[in-house]
């Protein structure tokens, strides 16, 4: 009787032991809601039995999608931000963006402004929806904010960073399955709303 007695006190403190430990955790720590992915982050402080955590720098799991050049190569965020050194070799299956400008950008630094960034995936989107194989995307001058991107078997199209280039899509298709798609040499969509080109 009594070794049973003992057993129950025991399970009854281990219990009670167990219910303070997962007490303590989600109460100091809120595990329950702290994302365990600690890639980025460092410890800012360890006091008073509390554990505070600090982000570093915010890198979403899916920015390597686009890669930005100039002196040096970034993965390009989706707000326009260079994240962290990128490779780059010719024949990449990752779109690049090769910037001639005399902006001189470092990690962190900001490539572009939201609505630029955005446009530039919404580029990419308008390639890859047509099926337009390219190795390169061009800017040569950022402040008239034009995108040229040379097609690996059709011609050169300008685009804008003002605007989204999905205006022309149906119109580019037309073009692309036309027998004129080899003779057309450019494609200019730096005009919202308008389409022009030029044949040989």
């Amino acid at each position: 009787m009594i070794k049973r007695q003992s057993k129950f006190f025991l399970l009854f403190f281990l219990t009670i032991f167990l219910l303070i430990v997962v007490w303590f955790f989600l109460s100091e720590l809120n595990f329950l809601k702290f994302n365990l992915n600690l890639e980025g982050v460092e410890i800012a402080s360890f006091l008073k039995n509390k554990l505070s955590l600090q982000q570093k720098s915010e890198k979403p799991q899916s920015f390597r999608e686009i890669i930005w050049c100039g002196k040096e190569c970034f993965w390009l965020s989706k707000n326009g931000i260079l994240l962290e050194p990128a490779p780059f070799s010719e024949g990449l299956i990752i779109p690049v963006i090769i910037e001639k400008t005399e902006r001189a950008l470092l990690l962190n630094d900001e490539a572009f402004n939201e609505t630029q960034a955005k446009t530039i995936y919404n580029i990419v989107s308008f390639l890859n929806q047509l099926e337009l194989s390219f190795d390169k995307i061009k800017i040569n001058d950022f402040i008239s904010e034009e995108v040229i991107v040379d097609l690996k078997d059709g011609p050169i199209i300008y685009f804008s960073l003002k605007f989204s280039p999905d205006f022309a899509t149906s119109t580019v298709k037309s073009l692309k399955n036309s027998v004129n798609w080899r003779k057309i040499q450019h494609i200019n969509l730096t005009v919202e709303n308008r389409l022009y080109y030029s044949k040989l």
